[in-house]
């Protein structure tokens, strides 16, 4: 089972909240957010020293920290570890690649009270990736792929308009006209940019 799928699981267990997936910078797989409490879940298949490392680290930032993993034998050792640290874990059954049963807290993790909340940027594009994607498949979502995505939007129902009227109507992670101009020419021209193409001075569409 992929972790994306394993992922899943754990996503439709946290439903009750407002989710973000795959976060900038911090690089979480999932942002539980209720209210003003933050909360952070690391996916992984295995319940190893790596993802305790990475879950310890959220805790500087999140109010709890948690790691989402299957059941497993002879984790003792690793759920005492997580106590003590103050992590959380929840785990599902899988065997022969199926998930049975529901999810279940198996350690309740601490609640941090002075977590450094306004490092963690939650952009509406997070909602829109998929957790425990490793980037480089092209499912997480980046500022550069929204601004892609908001231009093809914009472009379906204005198509072959002058792109300063694309750059006036959509959210856009460039600083300036000037440099979303130049930057999305450049990448356009190379070939990273496929949804749409200048043409003399508009935007238009490729599929069109």
């Amino acid at each position: 089972m992929k972790e994306t799928e394993l992922a899943q699981h754990f996503v439709k267990y946290l439903s009750c909240y407002d989710l973000y997936f795959e976060i900038p910078q911090l690089n979480v797989d999932i942002v539980a957010k209720h209210g003003n409490i933050l909360m952070a879940f690391e996916v992984k298949k295995n319940l190893n020293f790596r993802v305790i490392e990475q879950a310890l680290h959220n805790k500087s930032f999140f109010h709890y920290s948690y790691i989402c993993v299957p059941y497993a034998r002879n984790r003792g050792m690793a759920e005492m570890i997580c106590s003590d640290y103050g992590i959380g874990i929840l785990a599902v059954r899988v065997i022969d690649n199926y998930v049975w049963g529901d999810v279940h807290e198996l350690v309740k993790p601490k609640l941090n009270r002075k977590p450094f909340t306004h490092i963690v940027y939650l952009p509406d594009y997070a909602k829109k990736s998929i957790p425990g994607a490793t980037g480089g498949d092209g499912t997480t979502i980046t500022p550069f792929k929204d601004t892609v995505n908001n231009i093809v939007e914009y472009l379906r129902k204005n198509n072959g308009v002058k792109f300063k009227e694309v750059y006036d109507n959509i959210t856009t992670h460039y600083y300036s006209l000037s440099a979303a101009r130049s930057s999305l020419y450049q990448w356009v021209r190379k070939g990273v940019i496929k949804e749409f193409y200048f043409n003399d001075g508009k935007l238009y569409l490729s599929n069109k």
